[in-house]
């Protein structure tokens, strides 16, 4: 398991696109120790898998309804569904937000950084 980064993708939140400008996959897993008694190597198979993804990006404030609809449905552990390409493929699923940060500027600028853990299995295609 490894750490995925780029450039390019978008998460839905709530029916709404947001242009995300950098986001990281990040996927782990455990190994189950099965090395039994009196075996001289030590034996293991893949045990519970998991990913978080960290994403940042913007919305343009004056774009009405889209981003009244992104910042009031990001807040409170909503679901979203990401899409991040890397250049070599894509990576899919649903995810968990669990930290969400909106800045405000007054150029009508809304920049958003989200943490979020993955709900069920990452895609690759």
């Amino acid at each position: 398991m490894g750490r995925t980064a780029g450039v390019d993708g978008v998460i839905n939140i709530g029916g709404a696109l947001s242009g995300v400008t950098a986001w990281t996959l990040d996927e782990t897993g455990e190994v189950v120790d099965t090395t039994g008694m009196g075996d001289t190597i030590d034996e293991g198979e893949r045990g519970l898998y998991g990913a978080t993804i960290t994403a940042s990006g913007h919305r343009d404030a004056t774009d009405l309804p889209d981003n009244a609809l992104v910042i009031a449905s990001i807040e409170g552990g909503s679901d979203c569904a990401f899409s991040f390409a890397d250049g070599i493929e894509t990576k899919t699923g649903d995810a968990v937000i669990t930290s969400l940060v909106i800045t405000a500027t007054n150029d009508g600028t809304v920049d958003f950084s989200l943490a979020a853990t993955v709900n069920g299995a990452v895609a690759t295609a």
